[in-house]
């Protein structure tokens, strides 16, 4: 009877132990593959940022700027930047609020980009800038092949 009793009473303990090690495995490779994404997230989207300069470059070199206007043009960029870091890292009481600072933010760096290029260079600077894979507004996904 006390022999029942104890199997009764330790065969949970024992049966935890034999699966904690496979519990943790599973768990680690969870964590892996969270990493893995994240990876490679920061990958694509780093190659991203370097086709986008990449255009960018291509674009400023065809309009044959003066080096005042280059250095202009890297100020604002650099200031836009700066800008939207600190919007970044700043509170805001709702979605809204945010989105308006960005908005504002985004209109004072497009009528700082006015005053040194022209028209023209305005339309081709924000079709560079605009991501070769999307397609569409922010709600409308172009078909991925499987």
């Amino acid at each position: 009877m006390i022999r029942m009793t104890v199997r009764k009473t330790l065969m949970p303990a024992l049966l935890a132990l034999a699966i904690a090690p496979l519990s943790l495995a599973v768990s680690a490779a969870d964590h892996g593959d969270a990493s893995a994404k994240g990876e490679r997230y920061q990958q694509t989207h780093a190659e991203h940022r370097q086709a986008m300069q990449e255009r960018l470059t291509t674009l400023v070199d065809g309009w044959e700027l003066s080096d005042a206007e280059r250095e202009a043009l890297t100020e604002v960029r650099e200031s836009m930047y700066r800008d939207m870091r600190e919007l970044h890292d700043q509170d805001f009481d709702s979605r809204d609020e945010r989105r308006e600072a960005y908005r504002a933010l985004r209109d004072e760096h497009r009528a700082a980009l006015a005053e040194i290029l022209d028209e023209q260079q305005l339309e081709e600077l924000k079709a560079a800038m605009q991501s070769k894979h999307r397609h569409g507004k922010r709600g409308d996904k172009p078909e991925r092949d499987a």
